[in-house]
């Protein structure tokens, strides 16, 4: 009998510890997943975070090779729309003048060549940086492609190197409406794409940069540590007459590898201990919620988070902030697509405010050489001196506009509340712009609602502001036709309509026109000059008084803006 509990024991031992290798076994097949799991989502995070490391640096390739396209493009634009350019041309471009007005140009923008033809297309003036001394070497046959083109950008090979160039026709910057800009000439700029060249831009940007004959980019090998983008030269003609590869080493995607390899290690390492140890805690505390953090990583669904936010310890925190994370990453995108509208804008405001500000600059130092001269007459003085004084008006427009948009963003404007006559208003606009309208042909009405005055409390220079901002901005869209100058009281609110029957607004428009430096004629040659600082001055100034304003529009046919502001108000 003692032998039979014996044997019994055994067999009971025996069969605890086959469960407990079974055990053993099943948590280990388990961490065995979860670890497959967890280095394939590492792997492919690597991938992942590769990918996006080449795409941020292709972008920033395409913003480098843009700038120094650009930069040459502004330039050449700028100085063949010149007036005293063209003049010379007509006259017949001289080597004393080319000295004085542009041989230094290729030093102040680190430029390699420039060149000027005339229209029969006979080379005039032809300069390069020493020691490259190029000669003839832009094609008559991309010269002559230019016509009905504002410039021309390519690259064309030479024994220095690649020579990037941007030509355009040399016109003046008035001339007849209706009809094309006559050319005088054709004006080149160059930048050669050598040793140095590429030296300079692999030194400050920390590239590798390498120029190759017409290297197709599947010959190139594909490095994974290396970040690599492939820019094509063409010439006049759209042929590929060369390239430059730009690769980069990608560090941070070598600082995840390595990282990653840490990180497995020490995985491994921990689950053997945790599966000889905590076997069921492993899969009540690890293994649940890593499945959930991998799935949430991978789908980013808020049924996982929430399933997260129920695991213990510090998982619930992880799981808080992967809610919080996916909140916010919508939040980014819309703040992302903000600052992109806005780095748009900025860049469009820098050349409006260079062509603003050049314009009269350019004006008012071309009409002061001119009174240089004594045989002019009172009369040439009289129009010289007021087309200065014209200029100089535009300048502090331009000025203030900038320092009005100042205090707004510093929130330092404040209101004056006080008594105004809405008669006097009407009475002040026609006044203000009557030359201007009568320049122009147009007729300016006036109506009010009330046969008295009447007389509201607000801020009367900002009331103003608005009205003669948008009496100016019909005026200045307005060929002829009358321009509708109203007010009724409505709701507590008195409001004001400016109609014109000028070029109109596209409806999809019409919500951009209040944004700031945005304008609807917003190119470098727009017939219309600003910076596009007026309209979002006159919004903020009605929200400040607090009211609000909006537009109403069909282009071809007209506007009318509209605005509202509190109404206060007493009887004369």
């Amino acid at each position: 009998m003692v032998a039979n509990e014996k044997n019994r024991k055994m067999r009971n031992n025996s069969g605890i510890n086959a469960q407990l290798m079974k055990m053993v076994i099943y948590a280990g097949v388990i961490l065995s997943i979860v670890f497959t799991a967890i280095l394939f989502l590492q792997r492919r995070q690597a991938r992942m975070l590769h990918e996006k490391s080449k795409e941020e640096y292709i972008q920033d390739f395409n913003s480098l090779i843009k700038y120094h396209s650009i930069k040459m493009t502004e330039v050449i634009l700028d100085y063949t729309h010149w007036d005293e350019f063209s003049k010379a041309m007509e006259k017949g471009v001289t080597q004393e003048w080319f000295d004085y007005n542009l041989s230094s140009l290729l030093e102040a923008y680190d430029l390699d060549y420039v060149a000027i033809y005339d229209k029969s297309l006979t080379l005039q003036i032809e300069y390069s940086i020493y020691p490259y001394n190029l000669t003839r070497v832009i094609p008559a046959s991309a010269l002559l492609s230019l016509s009905g083109k504002r410039y021309l950008n390519c690259f064309t090979k030479t024994e220095a190197g690649y020579l990037e160039y941007v030509a355009a026709p040399i016109h003046p910057q008035t001339y007849k409406k209706g009809s094309p800009p006559p050319t005088f000439g054709y004006f080149v700029l160059g930048k050669l794409w050598n040793n140095r060249h590429i030296s300079t831009l692999a030194n400050s940007l920390n590239y590798s940069i390498s120029l190759v004959e017409n290297t197709p980019i599947d010959n190139k090998q594909e490095n994974s540590n290396y970040l690599q983008a492939y820019y094509q030269f063409l010439d006049h003609n759209g042929s590929k007459i060369g390239g430059a590869w730009f690769s980069k080493e990608d560090l941070l995607f070598k600082l995840y590898k390595n990282s990653s390899s840490y990180l497995i290690f020490s995985l491994l390492l921990f689950f053997v201990i945790m599966w000889l140890v905590f076997m069921q805690s492993i899969k009540k505390l690890m293994i649940r919620p890593l499945s959930l953090v991998r799935k949430i990583l991978e789908r980013e669904e808020m049924s996982d988070v929430d399933r997260l936010i129920q695991a213990p310890a510090e998982f619930s925190d992880l799981g808080h902030l992967f809610k919080r994370y996916i909140f916010q990453k919508g939040d980014l995108k819309k703040e992302k697509e903000r600052a992109e509208r806005a780095d748009k804008l900025k860049t469009q405001f820098i050349a409006n405010m260079s062509h603003e500000i050049r314009t009269p600059m350019n004006g008012i130092i071309g009409f002061t050489e001119l009174l240089k001269d004594d045989s002019l007459s009172r009369e040439e003085k009289e129009k010289y001196i007021e087309i200065i004084q014209n200029s100089g008006q535009r300048m502090i427009s331009i000025l203030n506009d900038l320092i009005k948009i100042s205090l707004l963003d510093s929130e330092q404007e404040s209101t004056n509340i006080q008594p105004v006559s809405l008669n006097g208003l009407c009475h002040n606009v026609r006044t203000f712009f009557k030359m201007d309208i009568e320049k122009k042909g147009i007729t300016m009405t006036c109506s009010q609602e009330m046969e008295k005055d009447l007389v509201v409390y607000t801020d009367r220079d900002k009331l103003y502001a608005i009205v003669n901002n948008l009496v100016k901005n019909a005026i200045k869209y307005s060929s002829g036709g009358v321009i509708e100058f109203s007010y009724q009281i409505d709701n507590g609110f008195i409001q004001f309509n400016i109609k014109d029957q000028g070029i109109g607004i596209e409806k999809e428009l019409q919500e951009k026109i209040f944004d700031r430096f945005y304008q609807v004629d917003s190119n470098l040659n727009k017939q219309y000059d600003g910076v596009g600082l007026g309209l979002a001055i006159v919004k903020s100034y009605t929200e400040l008084l607090g009211g609000k304003i909006w537009v109403e529009s069909s282009l071809g046919k007209g506007s009318t803006f509209s605005f509202t502001i509190p109404y206060s108000q007493m009887f004369s």
